[in-house]
């Protein structure tokens, strides 16, 4: 069985200040933003977009993680976060 979200999640909670664990989210953050480079419409807020798609794929982690309702449910918030997201893009 490998490690699950929550595992992910707490790691970077207790290991934030360790070097590798800033390196491979800066990793991640910079895979993200190849994908929001390719969708923003106005470059000026390429940036603030990477931002705030890193923090809302974050947000939603967790909150799959400390929820008690479905998956399906959680799924369906997800997209509809997605959306929400993508379309200020």
């Amino acid at each position: 069985m490998g490690i699950s979200f929550a595992d992910m999640v707490a790691g970077i909670v207790e290991f934030g200040e360790n070097q590798q664990v800033r390196a491979a989210l800066n990793d991640l953050r910079d895979m993200f933003g190849q994908y929001i480079e390719q969708v923003t419409t106005d470059p000026s807020q390429l940036e603030i977009n990477k931002l705030l798609y890193f923090e809302m794929c974050i947000g939603n982690i967790a909150l799959f993680n400390t929820s008690t309702f479905p998956v399906d449910k959680g799924v369906q918030i997800l997209q509809q976060n997605l959306k929400r997201v993508l379309e200020l893009f």
